[in-house]
C-alpha cells in the first residue's frame, strides 16, 4: 500500500487533474488543510467523510497516510523518490522515527549544531520563531528541514509545539546519517 501511494505520479502539466494551462503556473504556498475545511487525520470527522484521503482508515493508518501524502507533495522529497524501486521506498519510510512532544516542547532551536534532519508534522500545531518573533504556524503534513537534511545550510529558526496544542503532538523525523547509511546499502 505504501509503495502504491508513493508510486502514483503527481499531476504534471497536461495530465488529467493538473492545473489548466491558461491559468499559468501554480504558485504560492500549498493549500492549508484547515482553510479547505478538510478534517484532520485520525479524527472521526475524517474517517466518516464521504470522500477524502482518510475515509474509513484507522487512526494509525490515517497518520501514516499523512506522512505519505506530505512526502509526495513536497517537491524535494518527491524528486528523490518518485522513480525509486518499491524496496527502496519501503526502506526510506522505515528510516523515519516517531517523536512525541508535549505543548511548548521544542523540536529544534535556531542555529543548533549537528541538526541535520528533516521532520514531518503528523499531528499537532507548531509555532515557528526567528530570533524570538513568531513567523509561522504549521500543522499536519508540514515538512521542515529539507535543506538541513542535505546539509545546504544550518537551522535558522526555532520550532516548538504550540502552547495551545491539545495533548501530544507527533512528528516523524528522518536523520541524515540514517538516510545515508540506508542508501549506501
Amino acid at each position: 500500500e505504501t509503495v502504491e501511494i508513493l508510486s502514483t505520479p503527481i499531476p504534471r502539466k497536461g495530465d488529467p487533474g493538473a492545473r489548466p494551462a491558461h491559468l499559468g503556473p501554480n504558485t504560492g504556498p500549498p493549500r492549508h488543510i484547515t482553510e479547505q475545511g478538510e478534517a484532520k487525520a485520525a479524527s472521526y470527522a475524517a474517517w466518516s467523510q464521504k470522500k477524502g484521503p482518510f475515509v474509513g482508515l484507522a487512526g494509525a493508518d490515517a497518520l501514516k497516510q499523512v506522512m505519505l501524502i506530505a512526502m509526495k507533495s513536497y517537491i524535494l522529497l518527491w524528486d528523490l523518490i518518485h522513480d525509486a524501486p518499491p524496496r527502496l521506498l519501503e526502506a526510506i519510510i522505515s528510516q523515519f522515527e516517531p517523536r512525541y512532544l508535549l505543548p511548548n516542547e521544542t523540536v529544534i532551536v535556531d542555529e543548533e549544531p549537528d541538526a541535520d534532519f528533516l521532520f514531518i508534522v503528523i499531528h499537532g500545531e507548531f509555532v515557528v520563531t526567528l530570533e524570538g518573533a513568531e513567523i509561522d504556524h504549521i500543522g499536519q503534513g508540514a515538512i521542515q528541514g529539507a535543506a538541513q537534511l542535505l546539509t545546504l545550510n544550518d537551522w535558522t529558526r526555532t520550532v516548538r509545539v504550540s502552547a495551545t496544542n491539545r495533548g501530544e503532538a507527533m512528528i516523524q523525523l528522518l536523520r541524515r546519517s540514517k538516510l545515508v547509511e540506508m542508501l549506501a546499502g
